[in-house]
């Protein structure tokens, strides 16, 4: 059984981010009125990499606190036996969302449908049908014009659990970064022949 408290799963998510590949940092908000922590761990394909990125978020709230405290108590007095707790109460939401830029890119519909498409399916794969693709649009004198667009979803992880899941972590931010980073460099090169 593992047991994790805020900072292990805060490390545990960045290193399994960190072993894909992917630089990951590291922001956090703490709510001086009821002691909860938001942690926010953006995730970038590289260093250099400009127009992609990720988050991953959750948030430990004072119940995970006073619950954590418990276990680890058990755990300091010798009890390795933590059956008396049950591993749903220990429940952690996250919030994952996959960005890309396309501001530097004046992008036809057609290509912004394809790029979501592309994302959806690959993101199925680990969130089902649970994601959505949200873009933002600016308005100008020449018309509409999207400047991002972003896929997002929700999941959830638990602090005391039989399973490494956040092992998950590493691979799904590499292959949806990756996707989106492929769209990138094809609208830079699309752009690039326009120009020759």
């Amino acid at each position: 059984m593992h047991a994790l408290n805020y900072e292990d799963l805060r490390e545990a998510l960045v290193d399994t981010i960190e072993r894909a590949g992917l630089v990951a940092r590291v922001e956090e908000i703490i709510y001086v009125r009821d002691g909860a922590r938001e942690c926010e761990i953006y995730v970038y394909p590289d260093e250099e990499s400009q127009g992609i990125w990720g988050k991953l978020s959750f948030e430990w709230v004072a119940h995970s606190q006073a619950l954590w405290e418990d276990i680890d108590h058990e755990m300091e007095h010798g009890n390795d036996d933590l059956s008396g707790f049950d591993p749903e109460e220990t429940e952690i939401p996250l919030h994952a969302s996959f960005h890309l830029d396309l501001s530097p890119f004046w992008v036809e519909t057609d290509m912004v449908r394809e790029i979501a498409q592309g994302t959806i399916e690959r993101a199925s794969a680990y969130f089902n049908d649970e994601g959505s693709v949200i873009a933002e649009v600016s308005w100008s004198a020449l018309g509409a014009r999207v400047d991002s667009i972003r896929y997002e979803a929700n999941a959830v992880g638990y602090f005391l659990t039989e399973e490494t899941w956040w092992e998950n972590w590493g691979e799904v931010f590499a292959t949806l970064l990756g996707e989106l980073l492929k769209a990138y460099r094809r609208l830079e090169e699309d752009e690039r022949r326009a120009g020759s």
